[in-house]
């Protein structure tokens, strides 16, 4: 049957070495314990934080190819469109090479308008706010 002395030294604290409170106990054990603790604690957060980052370094290159691979699914669509869009204008009597000039056409003008987005997106990229804050900075000292 245990004692209470037996319970005492099978406990987890106690297999840790943990330092026994009582009158025998030195500052410089109990220091050397809280040590050991904050470096325990410090490798262990040190781990997580690695193991963390490997799993994000994993998600962000499964994300790249699912991004690659709805690109490459997105660019076949639009080309089946072009095709169907072609076939198309063959069916209502124009010649092939007619047909494929006016999708070439279609294709040239939302290219064009697309391009007129970016200069406007451009814009916002200028840190028109954070140069107005800092001038005002220089200006006061």
């Amino acid at each position: 049957m245990a004692t209470i002395g037996d319970a005492e030294t099978s406990s987890p604290a106690a297999a840790r070495g943990a330092p026994h409170i009582g009158s025998d106990v030195s500052l410089t054990g109990l220091l050397a314990t809280i040590f050991r603790s904050a470096r325990d604690v410090f490798l262990h957060t040190l781990e997580v934080a690695a193991l963390e980052s490997r799993l994000a370094g994993v998600t962000l290159a499964t994300m790249a190819g699912v991004a690659l691979a709805v690109l490459v699914l997105l660019l076949s669509t639009w080309g089946l469109l072009l095709a169907a869009g072609v076939r198309g204008l063959m069916e209502l009597g124009l010649g092939p090479g007619a047909a494929l000039l006016i999708a070439a056409a279609v294709n040239l003008i939302l290219a064009v308008l697309l391009g007129l987005i970016v200069p406007r997106l451009a814009r916002r990229m200028t840190f028109s706010a954070t140069r107005r804050v800092l001038g005002k900075i220089g200006s006061d000292g």
